[in-house]
């Protein structure tokens, strides 16, 4: 397991799965090989808008869209992943376990 800190959170991952930034610093992003974790403040965002696919299609919408939101204290902490990969989306959850918010 890896340890990745942050202003708002400690996170434990596997080997497999990288953490990086977004572009503002306010997104964590916990990337495996078909799905991520997206870990924010509500209160940095207000109402974070997420993407959509006018197609439809599921190769775009599991990177734009959401397949579960959920909260961890003050953190907002999403899941994408494809709509019928079960073991991808268990893993997701799994590492919901992992990530300790700070007060």
């Amino acid at each position: 397991m890896k340890t990745f800190d942050h202003d708002f959170c400690s996170i434990h991952y596997p080997e497999n799965y990288s953490v990086d930034l977004d572009e503002n610093q306010r997104v964590i992003i916990i990337g495996g090989e078909k799905g991520r974790v997206e870990i924010f403040r509500s209160s940095d965002f207000g109402e974070r808008i997420h993407g959509f696919s006018s197609s439809g299609m599921e190769e775009y919408e599991c990177k734009l869209v959401p397949k579960e939101k959920t909260r961890k204290g003050e953190l907002e902490i999403w899941l994408f992943y494809h709509r019928d990969d079960n073991s991808t989306k268990d893993e997701l959850r799994d590492l919901l376990t992992l990530i300790i918010p700070k007060k």
